[in-house]
Formats: C-alpha cells, sequence, structure tokens
C-alpha cells in the first residue's frame, strides 16, 4: 500500500512520474516534482535553492509557517516586507539588489489567515527592473482560479515571469502532497532537496485520488 522509500530511491512509480508530467502542463512549467506534502514543498525548496550570503530572500511578512521554516533552515538572510505592499518590496530589492548576486522573492497567491490576494502583476512587473527569481505558493488558489483550476498565476497570464510555482494537494485535490513546478535546469538541482532526497513518497493511491479529482 506504500512506496517504502523516497523517489530518488525507487519509490516512483509511473503513476508518480505521470502525474508530475501532468502538473508541469497545468502549471505551464518544463517540469514538476512531487513531494510528500505541501509544507515539504516550501521548506525543502526554499533551503535548498539559498545556501549562502550571496543569496538574499525576500518574504511577505505574512508568509506560511513552512516558509519561513524553508528560510531558517537555508544558510541565507531573509527578510520580511509589509504584507502585500509592492512598494516596500521595490524599497528593499532597490536596497539590496546591488548587495547580493541573488535574490529569492517568496509570495503566496492568497494568504490563508486573511484572504488577500496577492498583487502578482505588479510583483511580476518588477523584474522588468530588478533581477530576482519569484517563488508563487498557489495552495490557496489551484483549483479555484484559472483554466481547469491551474491558478491565480494562470488566470493572470503571468506564469512565465514565475519561476516557481507551488501548491499542496491537500485541499482542492482532496488527497495528501505537494507539487513544485519549474524549469528543467532547477528540477534537476532540486531533486536533491532533503525533503525529496530522504523522504518516503505518497502511496500509489492517493496519486490515483489526486489524478481523479484532476479528472
Amino acid at each position: 500500500t506504500g512506496c517504502g522509500t523516497s523517489a530518488m530511491s525507487g519509490g516512483h512509480s509511473q503513476l508518480h512520474k505521470d502525474l508530475q508530467e501532468r502538473f508541469a502542463k497545468i502549471f505551464s512549467k518544463e517540469e514538476a516534482l512531487l513531494f510528500p506534502t505541501g509544507f515539504t514543498v516550501n521548506s525543502g525548496v526554499i533551503s535548498a535553492l539559498c545556501r549562502g550570503s550571496e543569496t538574499l530572500i525576500l518574504i511577505d511578512r505574512d508568509s506560511h509557517a513552512s516558509i519561513i521554516e524553508g528560510c531558517r533552515a537555508s544558510a541565507s538572510r531573509y527578510l520580511p516586507f509589509k504584507h502585500n505592499s509592492v512598494e516596500d518590496l521595490k524599497n528593499k530589492l532597490a536596497k539590496y539588489a546591488s548587495k547580493h548576486a541573488n535574490i529569492l522573492v517568496v509570495v503566496e497567491s492568497a494568504y490563508s489567515m486573511e484572504g488577500d490576494i496577492a498583487p502578482l502583476e505588479k510583483i511580476v512587473a518588477l523584474k522588468d527592473e530588478y533581477k530576482f527569481l519569484l517563488y508563487v505558493d498557489e495552495a490557496h488558489t489551484f483549483g479555484f482560479f484559472g483554466k481547469n483550476g491551474a491558478g491565480l498565476c494562470n488566470e493572470l497570464g503571468i506564469a512565465d515571469g514565475v519561476d516557481f510555482i507551488m501548491t499542496t494537494l491537500s485541499r482542492a485535490t482532496a488527497g495528501v502532497g505537494g507539487i513544485l513546478a519549474t524549469s528543467k535546469e532547477f528540477a534537476s538541482f532540486l531533486r536533491w532537496a532533503s525533503t525529496y532526497l530522504f523522504q518516503a513518497s505518497i502511496p500509489p493511491a492517493d496519486v490515483v485520488v489526486v489524478d481523479a479529482c484532476l479528472d
């Protein structure tokens, strides 16, 4: 009934691989990775991406605990900006862009405690002026916005401007697991994230549940 081990050591069946491919198409990305939970997507991916002082993480101050855990587990400095404030985010980008080789901006498309929708279009527009990677948590918008529930980034037509899109599978698809969709280059690297490398894969039966919900 279970996989017994992680994806990298043989825990992914063809069912798991097919689901990853399906989510890559849903989010209009080259690849998608299936994690054991949504929490471990955020905590594992952020900590794996940000491994040194040359990287700065900027997060909305009302970010979910899993995002904060990822920041704490990384080897990089992280700073919050005012909730849904594009102006404060822009000010911090202007202040720190020249001091760091890499900047990762992390936001949620909708915030669970307030129900606020993030100004994603304005945040993506900042990439025209500042160099940074954008990570969007769609845990509370996947299944409700966009074509066939593909999320808010899809509905706004800005998915190409977002480097990482994640969602949980415990809400709209009534199962368990988490998805991270990104480029082939980043996916190849993130297969070595600790929460992907060392955690057992979700059971095949749960994959089938998610697949049926997508149908």
